[in-house]
């Protein structure tokens, strides 16, 4: 492990309904005055002078239900610890599902059967241990255990003493796209269909787009090549609390400020696969496809196909459930390409796909002396023909590479994206604010 950096325990339990509340601790469940949770025990190594009296001889833990405890690596130096089960006899202990996540600063790749170690730049293929290198290996462990004086491995151990680690890691191509379950209720295609105005955008389609402006910055916009007449319209309380939903249950760090609402019927079937266009997303945000059905009860009729770029990588289809969102990173847009299409096993009647996208945009746009700008004072300009035919040749590489990057871009296919943020931020003022 790194010299800086933390762990985290995660703590889950089952059949916590045979414990009640513990007085004094609101999280603590126990029976009369035994808690049945487990504890984490820490214990000071020996003591350094300079730190005596400085930190406490020992302390212990609860692992509640559904925590993470985060510990620096700097407590891991200083103390050890174990873990303590509780005195409950066993037909009352719940059952504990616990895993560590760590901080790593061992790089290594698999392949071809073999581990290979990244070691000055260099592969160095794991090899197999040694009792002699198993023996002084323990020896070390055992004096880091002991003292909070730092040890020194080096890098003489090139073997591991556990057996998945000269195996190929289990990973999924779809790993990198998750689906997490958003807590809806009421009609929410009915109220979603009715939250924004709607243009047609080919047979099957309507759509509009969604922003929070900031009074500072200005409107964010995604451009895309899809040309909207409508202005952009602001998120409304509904668009807020779903984007605070999906950024609470998938964990991001930036809010969304940008969304496209998108209702499709069974006429559309036109889709191609594509990259989102990352020309103004934010590279360290999130895509989010929420999806709803107007006939939720009717099973879905969309799904997500997914392919790689790359020749001969892994496609796979995601099911895009009611309430349910897909959530997959930019650096994953970049890899992958996406359609959304009508799912061949759907029967009649036709059950309308209402989907929202959210992103994290960078790109800002202010109107000055009736100008749109950028935010270096730039005009945004509309397209003229042979601009509209670079941004298409530059979408169409976007759509083929996995490492294209989109230069400077000061013009829009989409009128929408020139509206004046004055009149987007009036039609906040009524639709209830921009979240935070």
């Amino acid at each position: 492990m790194p010299d800086h950096g933390v762990m985290a325990f995660c703590t889950f339990y089952e059949h916590l309904d045979r414990l009640a509340p513990m007085a004094g601790d609101p999280f603590d469940r126990g029976h009369r005055t035994i808690s049945g949770l487990t504890r984490l025990r820490f214990r000071h190594k020996e003591i350094e002078t300079a730190e005596t009296g400085a930190f406490p001889d020992h302390f212990t833990i609860t692992l509640y239900p559904n925590s993470v405890f985060f510990m620096p690596l700097s407590t891991n130096r200083r103390y050890t610890h174990e873990i303590v089960p509780s005195e409950l006899d066993a037909a009352r202990l719940p059952t504990r599902l616990g895993y560590v996540v760590r901080c790593s600063k061992t790089e290594a790749v698999h392949e071809d059967g073999r581990t290979f170690l990244l070691q000055n730049g260099a592969r160095v293929e794991l090899e197999a241990p040694t009792p002699e290198g198993m023996v002084e290996l323990r020896r070390l462990y055992a004096e880091e255990n002991k003292t909070s004086a730092p040890i020194d491995y080096g890098d003489g151990f090139r073997f591991s003493m556990n057996a998945g680690d000269y195996r190929a890691p289990i990973y999924e191509a779809s790993d990198p796209f998750r689906t997490y379950a958003v807590p809806t209720r009421g009609d929410l295609f009915a109220e979603l269909s009715a939250s924004a105005r709607l243009e047609d955008l080919g047979k099957g389609r309507r759509g509009a787009v969604l922003v929070a402006p900031d009074d500072s910055r200005g409107v964010p916009i995604v451009r895309t090549t899809t040309a909207y007449t409508l202005p952009a319209q602001c998120f409304r309380p509904i668009h807020t609390t779903l984007a605070r939903q999906i950024h609470a249950c998938a964990s991001l760090a930036l809010p969304f400020n940008n969304a496209l609402l998108e209702v499709y019927t069974r006429a559309y079937t036109t889709m191609g696969a594509h990259s989102d266009q990352a020309l103004d997303l934010d590279d360290a945000g999130e895509i989010a496809l929420f999806s709803c059905y107007e006939h939720p009860e009717a099973g879905p009729s969309r799904r997500l196909m997914v392919e790689s770029k790359e020749l001969g990588g892994p496609s796979f289809v995601i099911p895009l459930l009611h309430g349910r969102v897909v959530v997959f990173s930019a650096d994953t847009n970049r890899r992958f390409r996406h359609r959304i299409v009508l799912d061949p096993a759907a029967g009649a009647p036709d059950n309308p796909w209402l989907g929202v996208t959210f992103r994290t945009s960078k790109t800002w746009v202010h109107v000055r002396d009736g100008q749109p700008r950028l935010a270096d004072g730039t005009p945004l300009t509309l397209a003229d023909d042979e601009e509209r035919r670079e941004f298409l040749a530059l979408r169409r590489r976007e759509n083929q590479e996995t490492d294209f990057v989109y230069p400077r871009v000061t013009c829009t296919l989409s009128p929408s994206d020139l509206w004046p943020p004055e009149k987007a931020r009036r039609l906040c003022a009524r639709a209830g604010g921009s979240p935070s």
